[in-house]
C-alpha cells in the first residue's frame, strides 16, 4: 500500500470565503465524491504542495474523486469561520463537479453521488454537513458519512469532578427469618460507572486539556458551543447544561476570560431531527470510536440518537382534528454502524482504507 499513495495526480483549488479557503482535489467528475476534512484546522496559508496520504488513499481504496477541504478555525478566525469554509467548499463541488460536469454530455449522465469523511473536529464539521446537506432528491446531497472520534458536542461534561464519591444506599438486611422484620440496615455501595470523558482526560493522545483549549481558542464565548452546526448531537436533543456565564478578568491582565460559575446541570430533552415534512433523509453513517477516547460516548450517543431519528420512514396521517401526525420507525441497523476500535482509535492509513472501502460500498448501495 505504501507505493500506491504518491501515484494520483493532486491538483488545487481555491475557494474565496472572505479571504482564501483551501480545496484539494483530483478531478475526475464522472467518478463518485468524497468530501474529506482533516482533524484540525489548517495553517492561515495552506501547504504547499498539500499533503496526499488521505487524498490518495481514499482516490484509490473508494475509486473516487476525494476534495479536501482545508478549513480554518483560530483566534483570529473562530466559529462559524470553520463552518462557513466547509459550507463554501461544498457549494464548490456542487456548482464545478456535480451540477456542471453531469450535463455535459449527451445524453447527460447522472450526477455523482457524494460522501463525506473526517475525525475529531473534521469529524464534527462533517457530521453537521452529513445532516444538513442530506437532500433526498437534490443532486450532489450527502448520503454516506465516515466519522471517526467526532466531537458531536464541544459542551463537555466540565461541571463532573475528576473523581466522584459512589453514592451510598441502605438495604435492609435480608438475613432474617422470612416473617421477620428486619433487624438492622447494611450499607452498600452503588458504584456509577465511569464516562469517557473522566475515565481518559489524562490521555496523551488526545487529553481534556486539549480539547478545553481549543475551545476556548476557537469560540468567542460559551453559547457558540450550544449552536447545533458546532455541537451536532444538539440536533437531536438539548444540552446537558445551561449556558454558561463568563467572568472578565482584571484590568490591565492578560488572562482570558474565564468561566464565572460551573455549568448548571439540566434534563437532555429529545428533538425530533430532521424535522417534520423536511426533505432531509439522513444518510447511511458509520461512526468509529476508540474504545480508550475521551470522545467514546459521544460517538456512541449520536449513533443511538440517529437510530432513533427516522424522518425519511415518517408515515403521515390525518387525526380527528386535522392535525399532523407522524409515527416513527428505528432506522435499519445497515444504515448506523458504530465501529470500536482499540486504544484512541485515531485514522491511520490502514484505518482509512477500511473507511473508504466502507464508503465506496455505501455509494454503490445509494446507486443500486
Amino acid at each position: 500500500m505504501g507505493g500506491m499513495c504518491s501515484s494520483p495526480q493532486i491538483t488545487q483549488a481555491k475557494v474565496k470565503v472572505g479571504s482564501s479557503s483551501h480545496v484539494v482535489l483530483e478531478p475526475d467528475p464522472a467518478s463518485p465524491i468524497i468530501l474529506y476534512l482533516p482533524p484540525w484546522p489548517s495553517l492561515d496559508e495552506p501547504l504547499d504542495p498539500p499533503i496526499a496520504t488521505a487524498i490518495s488513499v481514499l482516490n484509490y481504496v473508494a475509486n473516487a474523486t476525494t476534495v479536501q477541504i482545508n478549513y480554518r478555525a483560530s483566534s483570529t478566525l473562530p466559529f462559524p469561520t470553520p463552518v462557513h469554509d466547509v459550507l463554501a467548499g461544498y457549494d464548490w463541488v456542487l456548482k464545478n463537479l456535480i451540477q456542471g460536469p453531469s450535463s455535459w454530455h449527451n445524453p447527460p449522465r447522472p450526477p455523482p453521488l457524494v460522501g463525506i469523511c473526517g475525525e475529531v473536529m473534521g469529524g464534527s464539521l462533517a457530521t453537521m454537513l452529513a445532516l444538513t446537506e442530506c437532500r433526498s432528491q437534490k443532486p450532489g446531497g450527502i448520503c454516506a458519512a465516515a466519522l471517526g472520534n467526532p466531537i458531536a458536542d464541544w459542551t463537555f461534561p466540565v461541571a463532573e469532578t475528576p473523581h466522584q464519591a459512589p453514592d451510598r444506599v441502605d438495604l435492609p438486611d435480608t438475613r432474617n427469618q422470612a416473617g421477620e422484620p428486619p433487624s438492622r440496615k447494611r450499607s452498600a455501595v452503588k458504584l456509577r460507572p465511569i464516562d469517557s470523558w473522566t475515565e481518559f482526560a489524562n490521555s496523551e493522545t488526545l487529553s481534556a486539556q486539549a480539547l478545553i483549549s481549543a475551545r476556548d481558542t476557537f469560540f468567542t464565548k460559551p453559547e457558540k458551543w450550544f449552536d447545533p452546526f458546532a455541537s451536532p448531537l444538539l440536533f437531536f436533543r438539548t444540552a446537558s447544561t445551561e449556558i454558561p456565564t463568563l467572568e472578565a478578568p482584571d484590568p490591565g491582565s492578560d488572562r482570558p476570560l474565564d468561566l464565572a460559575t460551573l455549568p448548571v446541570k439540566k434534563r437532555k430533552a429529545r428533538r425530533r431531527y430532521p424535522p417534520l415534512h423536511s426533505d432531509l433523509k439522513l444518510p447511511t453513517i458509520r461512526i468509529d470510536v476508540g474504545e480508550e477516547s475521551l470522545l467514546r460516548d459521544q460517538g456512541v450517543e449520536l449513533v443511538e440518537r440517529v437510530k432513533k431519528s427516522s424522518p425519511s420512514y415518517m408515515k403521515q396521517a390525518v387525526g380527528w382534528d386535522g392535525e399532523w401526525l407522524a409515527t416513527e420507525q428505528t432506522l435499519e441497523n445497515d444504515d448506523v454502524q458504530l465501529v470500536r476500535r482499540e486504544g484512541v482509535g485515531l485514522w491511520g492509513e490502514a484505518e482509512l482504507t477500511e473507511v473508504g472501502v466502507w464508503l465506496n460500498n455505501a455509494l454503490r448501495r445509494h446507486r443500486a
